[in-house]
């Protein structure tokens, strides 16, 4: 009884489901705060296209990037991450960026950066770091 209980008044992105957790992550609005809280938590999901979704949707890159290194294999992450530092997508400035790139070790990532930054200085970070 009490789980059923709990499916009936818990809030949609914490539901066992994981299908049901991506549609409730999607209705999010991490402008607000107490949304905001719930789409940090799904950060830590324990499915990894969730933990994704909610990373975009905050548009964190840093969270992205200390992610990244438990999902490499797996290709939207790579694209996300590549997007992401970029500049192609998300609003994180330069600088950080810049700064991202430099805790990468991951050589595909740094390549996509060196081709598609979109910023000379990036690019030459992530050809530097292709260099070592």
């Amino acid at each position: 009884m009490h789980g059923l209980l709990r499916r009936l008044f818990a809030p949609r992105w914490q539901h066992p489901d994981p299908e049901v957790r991506r549609q409730a992550l999607q209705r999010l609005n991490p402008e607000q705060a107490e949304q905001r809280q719930a789409l940090q938590s799904l950060t830590q999901d324990s499915d990894s296209q969730i933990r994704l979704a909610a990373l975009l949707a905050l548009d964190d890159c840093a969270g992205l990037v200390d992610a990244y290194s438990h999902h490499q294999q797996n290709e939207a992450w790579f694209n996300a991450i590549c997007q992401r530092l970029s500049g192609r997508e998300g609003h994180t400035d330069l600088h950080q960026r810049q700064s991202l790139v430099e805790q990468i070790e991951e050589p595909r990532v740094l390549s996509a950066v060196a081709l598609q930054g979109d910023n000379l200085n990036l690019r030459l970070t992530a050809l530097s770091k292709l260099g070592r």
